[in-house]
């Protein structure tokens, strides 16, 4: 059985595929919008709505049908906190994404992955579907009407001229704009997923700082997310590997050793990701540049410890995360080496 990453990115895909920002409009009666206008409508409020509740994911295979229930909250676009509740093999499983870093708990086998936040890559994604909306490359109808979690809801059919994507039907609350169910189906028409709300609140008692860390045990190890699509490179990375000029530390604590390096594609762009090891411990130190608008200034040089063994920082125009059962000022002196 494949585990929480799947159904991470199945829920992650589901909850965010369409999210973008979309132009405010007044709420019209359901029976009046046209389907274009309701996908707008969910849009604008999977950007920006706050709620927590209870889902049920379900994944449809031809060797088998896999399910698995989770709890969420969510902020907009930039918080989302999934807790796997079933089956057996997942449950306590915690996925955390706070816009800048994300946190996979894993009780089964006591690790914490930790890593740069995925949103980005749904936001981009859905900017996509909002772009073949607007250039008319989308077929969206209103299906029917019914009711999920307790809330009134209107039902889209969205496919591509192309029907590259397959097709996809939305549960949309006619109350807020959310969206309360889909279902995805493949190029043959067949169901591949479908996540429901079987509970939802849109006055939840959350707020931004609750979306750090999972709280963990000390017997948990602290070990780097390696996205899908990761490439491992043969010595250092390459500045057309990377896309941009990696950075090097200039120092390292004594005994540590170049050991690998990773190449990943996150937010739009290349992560790299550096292994240095002393034989008993491993450093991991992952780099990105900071995409500034074109006119804003650099952000300011900003060091911070979420939890023991994990520092973040923004320096000198770029971003880490550096991972490893070192003190916090051994781990900023290396990012303040990095050249």
């Amino acid at each position: 059985m494949k585990r929480l990453s799947i159904l991470v990115a199945i829920a992650l895909s589901t909850v965010f595929q369409s999210v973008v920002a979309a132009q405010n409009q007044a709420v019209t009666p359901q029976s009046s919008q046209t389907g274009e206008a309701l996908l707008e409508r969910m849009l604008d409020a999977e950007k920006h709505l706050a709620f927590s509740g209870d889902q049920i994911t379900t994944l449809y295979r031809p060797e088998r049908t896999f399910s698995a229930t989770q709890s969420i909250e969510r902020i907009g676009d930039h918080d989302l906190k999934l807790e796997y509740n079933s089956p057996q093999q997942v449950a306590g499983d915690v996925y955390v994404d706070n816009g800048k870093v994300a946190w996979d708990y894993i009780p089964a086998s006591k690790k914490l992955e930790v890593g740069v936040s995925g949103l980005d890559r749904f936001r981009q994604r859905s900017e996509k579907i909002l772009e073949s909306l607007n250039s008319h490359e989308l077929s969206v109808q209103v299906i029917g009407q019914d009711t999920v979690a307790g809330q009134s809801a209107t039902i889209i059919q969205v496919t591509d001229s192309a029907h590259a994507w397959g097709e996809h039907k939305y549960w949309i609350d006619n109350a807020t704009g959310a969206q309360l169910k889909i279902q995805s189906f493949g190029g043959l028409g067949q169901l591949i997923s479908e996540t429901s709300f079987t509970k939802i609140s849109y006055q939840p008692s959350f707020d931004r700082s609750d979306f750090g860390p999972p709280k963990v045990g000390d017997d948990v190890v602290t070990v780097p997310m390696i996205p899908r699509g990761s490439q491992t490179v043969s010595g250092l990375p390459t500045d057309v590997e990377c896309g941009f000029t990696p950075l090097l530390p200039s120092f390292v604590p004594a005994g540590f050793n170049f050991q690998s390096a990773l190449v990943m594609p996150i937010e739009g762009q290349k992560l790299v990701g550096l292994t240095y090891t002393n034989e008993l411990l491993t450093l991991s130190i992952f780099e990105q540049p900071i995409d500034t608008k074109p006119g804003k200034p650099t952000p300011r040089n900003d060091f911070r410890t979420p939890r023991q063994g994990v520092l973040t920082a923004k320096f000198n125009g770029y971003r880490f995360i550096v991972i490893g059962s070192l003190p916090e000022d051994v781990m900023e002196q290396i990012v303040q080496s990095m050249h």
